[in-house]
């Protein structure tokens, strides 16, 4: 009796297991997805630069910030709108949102940054 219910709990526990691998696997494949894209803009957008001294920025477009206010964002972003921005330019806003995110995040890792070119508009998103 007691050998009959332990082999019934773990093949419970056996299939359970092989039910929910499917859905962990498809939540870390889309995560893996969406991080080449993340990849293949980027490097679209260095490619571009690469090609071309600076490109001209007319709007500079934040998302996926939630820890910064709007003051913060736009004290970073704003001497840079409406200017030709150079690829050193682009690493200066980079390096100044790692450095407003010093010390407001629990974690010690800067956040993930991508940058993403679309016309004359600079996207920047950030997953904190």
């Amino acid at each position: 009796m007691k050998k009959t219910l332990i082999f019934s709990f773990f093949l419970a526990l056996f299939c359970t297991f092989l039910l929910l691998k499917p859905a962990f696997t498809q939540d870390s494949a889309s995560k893996i997805q969406r991080t080449e894209e993340m990849l293949e803009q980027e490097q679209l957008l260095r490619k571009k630069l690469e090609g071309l001294e600076k490109v001209y920025i007319s709007e500079i477009e934040v998302k996926g910030v939630t820890l910064l206010n709007n003051e913060e964002i736009n004290a970073i972003i704003s001497p840079f709108i409406k200017h030709w921005l150079s690829q050193e330019d682009l690493q200066q806003i980079n390096e100044l949102f790692i450095q407003a995110y010093a010390g407001k995040r629990s974690a010690n890792m800067p956040p993930e940054i991508t940058l993403a070119l679309e016309g004359e508009k600079l996207i920047i998103k950030v997953e904190e």
